[in-house]
């Protein structure tokens, strides 16, 4: 028997990311995901950087956030999408990711808490 597939926090926050890309008429590829889990900031996530779950997700590391993608992917709640301009292949939710993560914050506090910016160790003197 097949055990089912249970969902954690980090699972529900990479969904909520690629939903509200998709919210938007935005797609990303698993590398463009991580970045925005992360908090990297680069030409592509510059604009993102004030979406509610930029930088939510930076104890994982990129092959964990990866294997958690290609887990949602499995279970039916994300899917690829080829894009032939660009040869890459991007996330999508599907209607059942959009229900589960619909119906898991309707029970749950969707707030999420910014890391604190690190401080300026070093500094120069004039």
């Amino acid at each position: 028997m097949e055990k089912a597939f249970k969902l954690t926090l980090i699972d529900y926050r990479l969904l909520q990311i690629i939903l509200q890309l998709n919210d938007v008429n935005l797609t990303s590829n698993r590398y463009g995901v991580y970045c925005i889990a992360k908090g990297i900031i680069n030409n592509e996530t510059e604009m993102l950087k004030n979406n509610s779950y930029f930088g939510t997700i930076k104890s994982s590391s990129q092959k964990q956030i990866s294997l958690r993608l290609i887990k949602l992917h499995k279970a039916k709640l994300i899917e690829n999408l080829y894009i032939e301009k660009y040869n890459d292949t991007f996330l999508k939710i599907t209607n059942l990711g959009e229900e589960r993560v619909e119906n898991y914050f309707s029970k749950h506090k969707n707030t999420v808490a910014k890391p604190k910016q690190n401080k300026q160790n070093i500094v120069f003197l004039k």
